[in-house]
C-alpha cells in the first residue's frame, strides 16, 4: 500500500544535464493497526547532476501487512 510521498525540487532539469539517482532504504517501523501489525518501509531518493548539484529529493513510504 502507498503510505505517502514527500518531494522537494531544488532546480529544474536542463537539456544536456546528466542525472544520477540514488535510492536508499532509510527506515522500517512496525505499528499495530486495527486488523493486525503494519510494517512501514521508508526510502530516500536523491537526484543530482553528474557534478553533484542537487536536483530533487523524495521520501517514499510503503505500508506492508
Amino acid at each position: 500500500m502507498a503510505g505517502g510521498t514527500k518531494s522537494h525540487y531544488h532546480r529544474t532539469v536542463k537539456p544536456g544535464d546528466v542525472l544520477v539517482a540514488t535510492r536508499t532504504f532509510s527506515a522500517i517501523t512496525e505499528k499495530q493497526g486495527s486488523s493486525g501489525p503494519l510494517i512501514f518501509i521508508e526510502y530516500e531518493l536523491n537526484v543530482t547532476t553528474d557534478n553533484g548539484e542537487p536536483v530533487m529529493s523524495e521520501t517514499l513510504t510503503r505500508i506492508v501487512r
